[in-house]
């Protein structure tokens, strides 16, 4: 196969590593996001000793409400989990794809064992 052509398994396992490779990209935006939330309220305990974030549920609890009305933290786990599906999806595409070739596959060569078998042709 040249480097410019393609076929349809191709294409999908293209989309599908650019979809994995977004996806990775997302995950760490929303990693970086949780843990400056996570320094920030660890800063605000250690330098106010404010008793609403008095032990590490609390702490986390905090971090969870902070994250929560974060839209851009919301909009990248929406991102992550449609990034998801989409990859799942592809998957499924192409193994029936690869599954399809297969078939095809099998009925040529039974044919082919038919008449063979037929004709006595080797």
């Amino acid at each position: 196969m040249e480097l410019n052509e393609t076929d349809k398994i191709r294409d999908l396992e293209l989309e599908r590593r650019a979809a994995g490779k977004t996806l990775e990209l997302v995950s760490g935006q929303i990693h970086a996001l949780a843990r400056l939330a996570e320094r920030t309220v660890e800063e605000e305990w250690e330098t106010g000793k404010d008793k609403a974030l008095s032990n590490a549920q609390k702490r986390a609890a905090e971090v969870e409400a902070r994250l929560a009305l974060d839209e851009g933290y919301r909009n990248l786990q929406t991102e992550y989990k449609e990034l998801t599906e989409r990859k799942e999806l592809l998957r499924i595409d192409i193994d029936y794809l690869l599954r399809e070739e297969q078939r095809r596959l099998c009925d040529v060569l039974e044919r082919q064992l038919s008449v063979v078998c037929l004709t006595g042709a080797v």
